[in-house]
Parts: structure tokens; sequence; C-alpha cells
């Protein structure tokens, strides 16, 4: 897995000329994800499962139950390649709806804009 912490990002070069806006090369990473939301106040969402599908030094995307409307900041607690957890700053940036009650949702790393805890990450956390 990309180390997302301090990568940055190689674009393509100026012979790419697809459709694809992606700049970076993209990983498959198939690996269950927690989610957390930043709501208006401040505070955080209950977290959210979602399962990982592809990653790269700019972003990450992700498959899940919920509709997240671009725009739509959190975090993430994300495996590294060597079993560490790591918690990063999205922003969604696109949403779709793929069947079967399912969304595929892409995001961009972003700054960090909370002091998270692992625990923030847990389920019962905010009961």
């Amino acid at each position: 897995m990309l180390d997302v912490a301090g990568h940055v990002a190689e674009p393509r070069g100026p012979e790419y000329s697809g459709e694809e806006r992606r700049i970076t090369q993209r990983h498959p990473y198939d690996r269950p994800i927690r989610l957390v939301l930043f709501a208006e106040n401040g505070s955080l969402t209950r977290p959210l499962n979602v399962q990982g599908k592809d990653l790269s030094g700019s972003g990450i995307g992700v498959v899940g139950r919920c509709m997240i409307h671009p725009g739509r900041e959190g975090a993430m607690r994300l495996l590294r390649s060597d079993g560490e957890a790591v918690v990063v700053g999205v922003k969604a940036v696109r949403c779709r709806y793929v069947g079967q009650m399912m969304h595929e949702t892409g995001f961009r790393f972003v700054p960090l804009t909370a002091a998270l805890t692992p625990q923030d990450f847990e389920p019962d956390h905010r009961d």
C-alpha cells in the first residue's frame, strides 16, 4: 500500500490524453474502512463502515450504503501495508449509485482538521 500520509502524487506525463481525470495511478485497496464525517457544528457522525476499492497518492475510492454528498469532509482510519493504522482527512468529490443499495464515493485526501483518536472510529464510542 502507498504511504498516503507522506506520499506526494506523481502526475501522469503529458502524453496522457484519455478521459480519465485522475493524475495519479490507482492501486487496489480491498479492505474494510472506518469513516467518520464532520457535521456543520464540528461534531462527528457515528463511524460508518465502507469497503475500500482503490487508492492513489491523492485519494481513495470506497463503496458503501450511504450517499455522501460531494464537499462533505471527514476522516478515515486506514491500514498501511505494515499493519499500522493511520488517520487521514478526506473530502468527498463524487458519489454515484451503483445498485443494490450501494454507492461508490471518491474522496480526495485533505489536511486533517480535527484531532481524532482511534476510539473515534469505534462503533460504541458515541452511545
